[in-house]
C-alpha cells in the first residue's frame, strides 16, 4: 500500500469528533506514531481514537486552541511532526509522495493544499483554493505561538515547499463547515479571540461590503454553487469582528431602572 515507510509523528488536535475522528486516522496508517491531542471531549472521541491505536493527551480547551498543538509537537518522538484536524483527510497518493520525499528532504517546512468542502460542495472561489497550510515540518523549524488562524512562525533558516497540487488527489480533502450551524458555532468562538487584536475603528457597512466584492468577485466565489451564500456568511464573519471591538462592554442598564422603579417610590 505505502511506497516506503518512515518515522513521522502525527499530531491531531480534536474536541467532540466522535463522527470524523475515525476517517482521520484511518489515514494516518503511513505515520508510525499518532497523537491524539483532546481538549477535553465530552463524547467517544477518545475511546475511537484508542481503539485505533492512538496516543492520547487530554487538554483543558481554550479559546486559543492552536496553542494546544505544542502539547503533542512535545510528545513527538521523531523528527518530523504531521499536523493534522479531524476533519482532513489525506489521500493515499500524497501520503506516497511524502514518505518519498522524507527518505532525501531537502526542505523543513512542508505546505499542503487542501480542497475545502464546504455546505455540502466542493468550492474553489472566495479565495478558499488552494488554500496552503504549513502541515508536515521538522522539528525545531517553527514555532506555534500566536493568534487563532496565525500561530505558525517559521524560523528564518527554514526552507519552505509548496507540494505541488496540479494532479488529482495531491490535495488534502477539508470536510469544513458541514452546516450553517456549525459555521455560527466557529464564528462565535474565533471572532472572540481575533477581536482581541482587531485594530481601529472600523465602518462595520464598509467591512461587510469590501469582504463581499473581495470574496464574490475578486476571488470568484460566483464560480462555485454555494459562492455567493459563502460570500455573505464571510463578509458577515468580518464584520462581527468590527463590532466585537466596538461593544466589548456589557451594558446593565442599572441607573435607568433605578429611575423607573423610583415611580413607585
Amino acid at each position: 500500500m505505502f511506497k516506503y515507510k518512515y518515522m513521522i509523528s502525527a499530531v491531531v488536535l480534536v474536541y467532540n469528533e466522535e463522527e470524523r475522528i475515525v476517517s482521520c486516522l484511518k489515514a494516518l496508517k503511513w505515520c508510525s506514531q499518532i497523537i491524539v491531542v483532546d481538549m477535553s471531549s465530552e463524547d467517544n472521541t477518545v475511546e475511537l481514537a484508542k481503539s485505533l491505536g492512538a496516543e492520547i493527551c487530554i487538554v483543558e480547551k481554550e479559546n486559543n486552541f492552536d496553542l494546544l498543538r505544542n502539547v503533542g509537537v512535545e510528545k513527538a518522538i521523531h523528527d518530523w511532526v504531521l499536523m493534522v484536524d479531524a476533519d482532513e483527510i489525506i489521500p493515499l497518493k500524497l501520503a506516497n509522495w511524502i514518505l518519498t520525499e522524507l527518505k532525501d528532504p531537502k526542505f523543513d517546512v512542508y505546505r499542503l493544499s487542501r480542497l475545502n468542502y464546504i455546505l455540502g460542495e466542493p468550492m474553489k472561489g472566495n479565495g478558499v483554493w488552494p488554500d496552503y497550510q504549513i502541515k508536515l515540518f521538522k522539528k525545531g523549524a517553527l514555532e506555534i505561538a500566536g493568534t487563532i488562524h496565525n500561530f505558525i512562525k517559521v524560523e528564518k533558516d527554514s526552507l519552505i515547499f509548496d507540494i505541488p497540487n496540479n494532479e488529482e488527489d495531491m490535495y488534502m480533502y477539508h470536510f469544513t463547515t458541514n452546516s450553517l450551524n456549525v459555521f455560527l458555532d466557529k464564528m462565535k468562538n474565533y471572532t472572540e479571540v481575533q477581536a482581541e487584536n482587531e485594530q481601529g475603528n472600523r465602518n462595520p457597512f464598509y467591512v461587510f461590503l469590501k469582504e463581499f466584492l473581495f470574496r464574490f468577485f475578486r476571488t470568484k466565489g460566483f464560480k462555485d454553487k454555494n459562492g455567493l451564500n459563502y460570500s455573505v456568511l464571510l463578509a458577515i464573519y468580518k464584520t462581527v469582528i468590527v463590532l466585537r471591538t466596538k461593544y466589548q462592554k456589557q451594558y446593565d442598564y442599572k441607573s435607568i431602572k433605578s429611575d423607573l422603579l423610583k415611580q413607585y417610590e
